[in-house]
């Protein structure tokens, strides 16, 4: 993303990943593990075409995996002690990084285990919109949109 500034790098990351959660409505979710699709792309792959009601059609997956997946995708194996001690003085970017990999490991979640996660970083997404380098990153109607999008649904 930025470089050599790993935490530019996680602040990013920290704002498109809570963006994206704002942004789920009622619709029917699910979560694709980039690791467990890397390491068995098949079961990954039938486990969306089910859920997708595409149904499981292992002779075109087959056909996918074999002109098309590259298992050499995986690049970087993400260890969360570093990432731990990358995020000590932005310890929500690690909390957010442990809620979303438990939400990533449960069989089913619903829309209120995401606004838990959202509730639960409110603050200190409002206030990284308003107060840092990332609001440069947006149009100033924008960032405002955004801090009082999150603001009503705090009073909410």
């Amino acid at each position: 993303f930025f470089g050599a500034d790993l935490r530019e790098t996680l602040l990013l990351w920290y704002v498109s990943s809570m963006r994206f959660l704002c942004s789920l409505r009622g619709e029917r979710m699910i979560i694709v593990s980039y690791a467990k699709l890397i390491e068995d792309p098949k079961t990954t792959l039938m486990n969306i075409g089910a859920w997708s009601g595409l149904g499981r059609n292992p002779e075109a997956i087959d056909a996918f995996l074999s002109n098309f997946f590259e298992k050499g995708l995986r690049h970087h194996e993400a260890d969360p002690l570093e990432l731990q001690k990358a995020t000590l003085d932005i310890p929500y970017v690690f909390d957010l990084y442990q809620r979303l990999d438990a939400l990533a490991k449960m069989e089913t979640f619903s829309r209120r285990d995401i606004q838990e996660i959202i509730d639960a970083h409110r603050d200190s997404f409002a206030e990284l919109l308003q107060f840092s380098f990332l609001g440069r990153l947006f149009s100033v109607s924008k960032r405002n949109w955004i801090h009082q999008r999150h603001m009503r649904q705090q009073k909410k």
